[in-house]
């Protein structure tokens, strides 16, 4: 399945190319406050596939960086930034349910896609509204299939 997604990653990032001198991908996440860590951890490794990927493929991806501070204003912010940014392809991020619920309207109205790795997904978003995309369980489906293994003590 990795490779399959590479190889799909790859076919599109060279049909781009043709178009484009540099590809650029855009990371909303919390690079300052208290949830730092989270954020510098995502773009630690953002940066690190970008950078293999670009080894191996001689393409030229670069991130547009966006520090939202995990706060739904500050995430608005960004995200108009990067919307209007043509350049820009795709967003990884943002983090946190509630800075997804304020970007959302701005990434659809603007036809961008935005993959996010960490939020519980709120009650007013679903992943089949386009171009918001959930890799992972919501938080109640995440939560229920722990209680399978009764409590930890």
């Amino acid at each position: 399945m990795r490779k399959i997604s590479r190889l799909l990653l790859l076919g599109l990032f060279i049909s781009m190319s043709a178009q484009a001198q540099d590809i650029k991908i855009a990371f909303m996440g919390p690079l300052t406050g208290g949830a730092a860590f989270i954020g510098q951890e995502m773009i630690g490794f953002s940066k690190a596939a970008v950078a293999i990927f670009n080894e191996e493929t001689g393409l030229n991806v670069q991130i547009v960086e966006g520090d939202t501070e995990i706060n739904p204003d500050v995430g608005r912010i960004v995200a108009e930034r990067i919307a209007a940014d043509d350049s820009v392809l795709v967003v990884i991020g943002p983090a946190g349910s509630q800075v997804c619920e304020s970007t959302q309207p701005i990434f659809e109205k603007a036809g961008l896609a935005h993959i996010t790795p960490l939020a519980p997904l709120p009650a007013s978003l679903t992943p089949a509204q386009p171009p918001f995309s959930v890799p992972f369980p919501t938080m109640p489906t995440r939560v229920k299939p722990s209680s399978a293994f009764g409590s930890v003590t």
